[in-house]
């Protein structure tokens, strides 16, 4: 299952960013594809939120512990690109590649959230 959702978020990032990235400057362009390989992780986080909140509605403290467990797995994957995003992120802000960058994030992010539902 979690094979087919990154097999899913990366054609749907290859159609949907890609094509931003061929006008976007080099730091908007390396953003972009940093952005691609973090989707499907940071897709999996939000399912994982998502569960530990039932689970802990629920009362379930086994599960929660090992979807934390999970989390921390997933955010370890991230935390690496984390300051370049963070620094690209600054370069293209106030630049007319900030709104298309943002536009394909919140595309990104609709999507995600429609096949964790």
């Amino acid at each position: 299952m979690t094979r087919l959702i990154f097999v899913w978020v990366a054609a749907f990032m290859m159609v949907v960013i890609l094509p931003v990235a061929h006008a976007a400057s080099k730091d908007a362009q390396e953003l972009i594809t940093l952005m691609q390989k973090r989707a499907p992780q940071e897709c999996e986080l939000t399912r994982l939120y998502r569960e530990l909140a039932v689970a802990n509605k629920a009362g379930d403290q086994a599960k929660a512990k090992a979807l934390t467990k999970q989390m921390h797995l997933v955010d370890d994957k991230l935390r690496p690109d984390n300051a370049k995003v963070q620094e690209l992120t600054k370069r293209v802000r106030n630049t007319p590649d900030h709104k298309a960058i943002l536009e394909q994030q919140l595309k990104s992010d609709k999507a995600c959230k429609e096949r964790i539902r």
